[in-house]
């Protein structure tokens, strides 16, 4: 099979209204580009569908076709990190069907998509790392990015949904209403987390917590595109995400002592074995926490 010429020509108003959606989010133009053309390959495979149509079946089936699908631009088939950045692109194209109106219902709210593990990739940094990427950057928002994805271990679709008005400074608390599965929790911030927060928060309880360039809300591809330009800075070479942040905080807290449990609350994790699996628990981390 080789590449539909269809996908070459396409030329829908919805893909450059997807683009232009993009970019008003902040995202680079070659960045917006590079979506609206891996939508262009989902319009081509949905065919005479529409999009309110489309179920949680179409995208299990489109899955089972981009892992079967050829590499055009080499032997064997596409690899899982390429079929990702195909299923995030779709997730994105609903995403905007539903916040301009053009659909009712959501069918990616019941498609898992998940960035493929790498067991070669370095997933927790030290606590030196740490104190490297904080001497690294440059501004004001720049911290809040780590402050929220190490100092509060928010996952990265938590950081992009929090608010001003989620930060309580008098109370050092945050709160995630909307986390995995829609759970709600109160993190507790530390005297140096609140105090990094504060530079955003003065007095204002309105609109998003972290803002891009062009003043409206920051999404996941900026903040962790933002982070590795800090490592870039520190001199890490290593590649680093917001989920390695947090996956490094949950570390570091069971490393200085802290229990299991609490760290499976601040986590906002339902059961213990996922925290354990996630921090990588090593067996004298263990015998300091049985002790």
């Amino acid at each position: 099979m080789g590449r539909p010429r269809q996908i070459e020509s396409l030329n829908l108003p919805i893909l450059r209204e997807l683009e232009r959606y993009l970019l008003s989010l902040g995202y680079r133009p070659k960045s917006a580009s590079g979506v609206s053309w891996r939508v262009g390959w989902f319009l081509w495979w949905l065919g005479e569908l529409r999009f309110n149509e489309v179920r949680i079946d179409h995208l299990l089936a489109y899955r089972s076709y981009l892992r079967r699908r050829p590499n055009y631009n080499g032997p064997g088939s596409i690899s899982d990190k390429t079929i990702y950045g195909y299923e995030r692109s779709v997730r994105l194209l609903f995403d905007y069907l539903l916040e301009t109106g053009q659909i009712n219902y959501d069918p990616c709210s019941e498609w898992r998509v998940v960035y493929p593990s790498n067991s070669g990739k370095r997933m927790a940094l030290t606590q030196a790392e740490i104190k490297q990427l904080y001497a690294a950057c440059e501004t004001i928002r720049e911290r809040l990015i780590l402050a929220l994805a190490y100092g509060c271990g928010l996952r990265a679709s938590e950081l992009e949904l929090l608010d001003v008005g989620d930060v309580n400074l008098a109370e050092r608390r945050l709160v995630v209403r909307r986390g995995k599965n829609g759970k709600r929790r109160l993190i507790p911030l530390s005297a140096g987390v609140a105090s990094e927060l504060v530079r955003r928060v003065k007095g204002d309880q309105d609109g998003p917590f972290l803002l891009h360039d062009r003043g409206g809300r920051m999404r996941v591809y900026t903040a962790n595109k933002r982070l590795r330009e800090i490592a870039k800075r520190a001199g890490m070479k290593s590649s680093i995400s917001l989920h390695v942040l947090r996956h490094s905080i949950a570390t570091h807290l069971l490393e200085n002592g802290l229990g299991l449990d609490q760290v499976r609350l601040f986590l906002g994790h339902r059961k213990a074995a996922t925290t354990e699996v996630y921090t990588h628990i090593n067996t004298s981390q263990l015998r300091r926490l049985l002790a």
